[in-house]
């Protein structure tokens, strides 16, 4: 508006006089939009704004932008109407203390603060203080809040927390998945997280900060419960055998998430193939061509046998146990080693007919 009216005085526009009864100052006390037709000089008076400010937050708009950057006389407009802060110019809407002077007299007022003010602990800290309660249908207090103040959601909900340290850890302890929404202090509290673990079965670990990821008792006690949380856990408990056996022991799945380390390990890579013969599609070193360990996984699963280093895909005991367990693991034997032996072949393809699926599914055949 300052502008505009500074871009007619320049062009050599006209502006009405005085209003009549009185002057500027007496007719903005009446009514603050005989500003929007003032002259600058009356726009740049800040008698003549602050008799009209009681009015409205907008009255600020129709000051120069001298007025709109004078920290003394914002101090005045802001203890009046907070929202005003809208109309202050950048250099206003960064400066720490006019910002809180307008907090203290509207907490909404942070929405037009400066970006760095807005994700300040401490102002956020003082504009949460200021609204408490925030309610809102269908919308958690901590996001009403942050749409509120248009500041960050983690920031507002520290806030919250600093303002009612007690409150989150009993949210948490009634309900876990209030874990989810908790502040970094709360899902940092190994106490509460522990408690969370527990009550829901392991599924409340990816809520836990980092440092509780790597924290040995915590990510034991949720992949007891749940293997395949063992995929939020540090790098360094993602190698831990111990704690890669426990995850692997209660969902062979567990194991695709561990490192190289434990999935090179007979025991663990055992604990998993007796559950389910795809395990091996995720061991790792040596243990990848063994015989031994490639009989057992095609005894649970022939068609694990796809998952075999391609000399192991050629061996007839390995191949014939794999069709023994399901005729389908004939897809993935390596069709030269049936075209060079003739009696293995053979025995293959009876062994084809005469399988557990083929059983389950057709009853038995004889392979002529």
């Amino acid at each position: 508006m300052a502008a505009v009216a500074g871009a007619s005085a320049a062009s050599g526009a006209k502006f009405p006089p005085p209003p009549r009864g009185g002057g500027w100052k007496e007719a903005a006390g009446r009514d603050w939009r005989a500003l929007l037709h003032a002259p600058p000089e009356v726009r740049s008076d800040p008698e003549v704004l602050l008799a009209a400010i009681p009015q409205s937050a907008e009255v600020l708009k129709c000051a120069s932008l001298g007025l709109r950057s004078d920290p003394a006389f914002l101090r005045q407009v802001l203890c009046v109407h907070g929202l005003a802060l809208e109309h202050c110019s950048e250099t206003a809407q960064g400066h720490r203390d006019l910002v809180l002077e307008a907090i203290q007299q509207n907490p909404r007022a942070l929405r037009f603060a400066s970006a760095k003010l807005r994700a300040d602990p401490e102002v956020v800290l003082a504009a949460v203080r200021g609204g408490h309660p925030w309610v809102s249908a269908g919308s958690s207090a901590v996001k009403c809040a942050a749409e509120e103040l248009n500041a960050d959601v983690e920031t507002v909900r520290d806030a919250m927390h600093k303002l009612d340290p007690v409150a989150w850890k009993a949210k948490v302890s009634r309900d876990w998945q209030r874990l989810a929404d908790a502040p970094l202090s709360v899902r940092g509290d190994s106490e509460v997280v522990m408690q969370a673990v527990q009550d829901s079965f392991g599924l409340a670990l990816p809520f836990a900060t980092a440092s509780l990821l790597d924290n040995k008792e915590v990510v034991l006690a949720a992949v007891r419960w749940w293997g395949q949380g063992l995929q939020h856990a540090s790098e360094a408990l993602r190698g831990d055998t111990e704690v890669v056996l426990e995850a692997v022991q209660q969902d062979w799945r567990a194991i695709q998430f561990a490192t190289e380390g434990p999935r090179s390990s007979p025991e663990i890579i055992n604990a998993a193939l007796q559950q389910s013969g795809e395990a091996l599609q995720y061991v790792c070193g040596d243990l990848r061509s063994s015989r031994e360990l490639a009989l057992e996984a095609v005894k649970l699963d022939g068609n694990t046998l796809r998952y075999l280093d391609e000399g192991l895909r050629e061996d007839p005991e390995v191949a014939l146990q794999a069709v023994k367990e399901n005729w389908a693991a004939l897809r993935h034997v390596k069709e030269g080693m049936l075209n060079r032996d003739e009696e293995s072949c053979h025995e293959i393809m009876s062994a084809a007919f005469e399988s557990v699926e083929t059983r389950r599914l057709w009853g038995g055949r004889k392979y002529m």
